[in-house]
């Protein structure tokens, strides 16, 4: 089956495994579970191909990942539920999409792993140097210059954030080869081969970073190779969801040494467009749109902490996002924060 749309050439083909989309000239083939649908189309304002899966199989994770080479793959989107979508601007060359679904992981219970962290006060976190330059004992009322814990996201389950109790835990091995059934009995060297390169991923690890007295915190990505920005976009969004937090905290994304080549592509569009349908879904506000009812990009500065004062600097609409029978609030008078389910 070969479908056209302006600007770009689709091809869309059944196979058992796999579901390709290939760059300017579009290719999409794969094999979901039985029953589900896929489709593409343009989103408004053209320029943006947008890859939704609807169907997907219950108590699964659905993963959609893209590759440049048929060699390494790397996440973009995840849901729980029984849709997903994404989207993106065409690029030069040629990129592929597959779409895989698992059962989640059970990891063995522990009161040294969450999945929510949160900000300011969260009993896992580890305090670095205080403002004086000395340690800050514990309980201390003095403004705290950094802390941080580590987190790890599981390649099977990429809607999960793991968070690790630093006083605890101090390394991602601690928490992986403890809780996570994959990783028993792993050397350190087995351990890294499958956290920090590319070929034969089945986790990322990262660290959250909190400062009180910059009222900022940030995440960041460990690896030794580079991690695209498509996938750092994707990831930043996940683990900052899974961050309870004040309105008045600035979200920031610090790269590590290898993921510095990235970091414009990054800070300049840290929201995703991961969508759940065309849905994403706030841990304290619901489910929340990616697009208006006249299919334009709905500005996520705007309705979380980051902020964002109208005109959008991106172009992006400046409207509530909150979803209401499955369309956006789309209301310019307030934003996710204000909005009045009433």
């Amino acid at each position: 089956m070969i479908i056209l749309l302006p600007s770009f050439g689709v091809i869309l083909n059944q196979m058992k495994s796999k579901l390709v989309l290939a760059g300017l000239a579009l290719a999409l083939s794969m094999g979901l579970a039985k029953g589900a649908e896929l489709s593409v189309r343009l989103a408004k304002p053209l320029g943006q191909a947008m890859v939704e899966a609807k169907g997907l199989g219950q108590g699964r994770v659905g993963a959609l990942l893209f590759s440049d080479d048929l060699t390494n793959w790397f996440p973009v989107a995840a849901t729980d539920q029984l849709s997903l979508g994404y989207s993106e601007a065409p690029a030069p060359g040629q990129r592929y999409f597959q779409l895989l679904e698992t059962p989640p992981p059970k990891l063995s219970s522990s009161s040294n792993w969450k999945t929510e962290l949160t900000l300011p006060e969260d009993n896992f976190m580890v305090e670095f140097k205080g403002a004086e330059g000395g340690w800050t004992p514990p309980g201390t009322k003095k403004p705290k210059e950094t802390q941080w814990t580590k987190f790890t996201v599981l390649m099977d389950d990429l809607t999960t954030v793991y968070f690790q109790n630093g006083k605890r835990l101090k390394f991602h091995y601690d928490f992986g080869t403890k809780f996570v059934p994959e990783f028993d009995d792993m050397t350190h060297m087995q351990f890294d081969s499958v956290t920090l390169f590319n070929s034969g991923r089945r986790a990322v690890m990262g660290a959250v970073l909190y400062s009180e007295k910059n009222s900022e915190y940030a995440i960041q990505f460990v690896g030794q190779d580079r991690l695209p920005a498509s996938m750092v976009r994707f990831l930043w969004q996940q683990v900052d969801d899974a961050i309870e937090k004040p309105s008045t905290l600035r979200g920031l994304y610090m790269p590590t040494h290898e993921q510095t080549d990235a970091y414009g592509e990054v800070e300049a569009n840290i929201t995703t467009t991961v969508t759940t349908g065309r849905q994403r879904k706030s841990r304290k506000y619901g489910l929340t749109e990616t697009l208006t009812v006249d299919g334009l990009q709905v500005c996520k500065w705007f309705n979380d902490q980051r902020g964002c004062d109208p005109p959008c600097p991106k172009g992006l609409e400046n409207v509530c996002d909150v979803s209401i029978y499955g369309r956006a609030c789309g209301a310019r008078t307030h934003n996710r924060r204000t909005h009045d389910p009433e």
